[in-house]
């Protein structure tokens, strides 16, 4: 199956009838515990995206970045050079491995089910998104929502996030103005998964930031159906509320927020890229991302870039 065909099951269209937006994803029953991961690049919309899935019933709060799983998958790819190094030594084989890092997040999965006393498991941080494919293998009972946005808005809110750190005289790789290394970066999370990935095709929704913050209930109706859960859009009060946990906003992670946070989903940034970037900027971009304006339906100002 080629990329074509993985998008056309995976991308959730606002524009779909009711009767095109494709089944459920497989292996899905009602009754059991869910563990979700949202993946997509910074500035692209996981903490929108997140807060909405922490809305259904029987789910984890909105938790900080997912760091702790992060550290895992980077201990088994240690471990694995030196199990390739030495097989047949600490563990029998490289699936061996695996299982046993498996054991070790579904272990951190069943501790936040206990403290936080919820059925469904939500966690997001765009660094884990190019390894979606790996937990994919890890964990048979998790899905994903990966979230898309224009590479303009994205690379335009990254050096807003620069700017604002620069206010402070912190140094971020975000002040870089130079479009090729930031396009680089927005498409390095994104590159290992959208490759030919046949196991993601039922287990991976993919989500348009544009569409949600555009058409927020329908979106949201389509995830439920998806998903065979009940969350919904009305973000402010989890942002706020107690199913916010952590995000004291200390360090330099206190520079992503923007004054949306907290906010009703609104699209007014939708085209904010128009003010930030130069012409020739936006160019660059267009030029760098192509693959990304195919397939997921951007349209560009520069006509000329087939």
């Amino acid at each position: 199956m080629n990329l074509a065909d993985i998008l056309k099951s995976t991308l959730l269209r606002s524009d779909a009838p009711e009767n095109e937006q494709g089944d459920r994803l497989k292996g899905l029953p009602s009754d059991k515990n869910r563990i979700i991961l949202i993946g997509g690049a910074p500035r692209s919309g996981t903490t929108l995206l997140q807060n909405i899935a922490c809305s259904a019933k029987n789910t984890s709060p909105v938790l900080p970045e997912a760091a702790p799983v992060r550290f895992i998958l980077n201990e088994y790819l240690h471990i694995l050079n030196h199990t390739r190094k030495y097989p047949d030594s600490y563990f029998k084989d490289e699936d061996d491995l695996l299982e046993w890092h498996a054991g070790i997040l579904e272990t951190l999965f069943d501790k936040i089910r206990g403290r936080y006393n919820c059925k469904h498991v939500v966690l997001k941080e765009p660094a884990l998104t190019p390894n979606l494919p790996l937990l994919h293998r890890m964990l048979p009972n998790a899905y994903t929502i990966v979230i898309v946005r224009d590479p303009r808005a994205v690379i335009s809110s990254m050096l807003e996030w620069g700017s604002r750190a620069s206010r402070d005289g912190i140094k971020h790789f975000y002040q870089n103005r130079n479009m090729s290394e930031l396009a680089k970066h927005y498409k390095s999370f994104y590159a290992p998964f959208l490759k030919d990935n046949p196991n993601l095709e039922n287990r991976m929704i993919i989500v348009r930031y544009e569409d949600l913050v555009k058409y927020p209930e329908t979106m949201t109706g389509k995830l439920n159906y998806k998903l065979g859960m009940d969350m919904h859009a009305d973000y402010l009060p989890y942002i706020r509320g107690k199913k916010n946990v952590g995000y004291d906003n200390d360090g330099t992670e206190k520079y992503a927020v923007t004054e949306l946070y907290g906010s009703a989903i609104t699209d007014r940034n939708v085209n904010r890229w128009k003010d930030i970037l130069e012409e020739s900027e936006v160019v660059e971009i267009e030029e760098y991302c192509t693959g990304f304006f195919q397939y997921f339906k951007y349209s560009r100002i520069n006509a000329s870039i087939p």
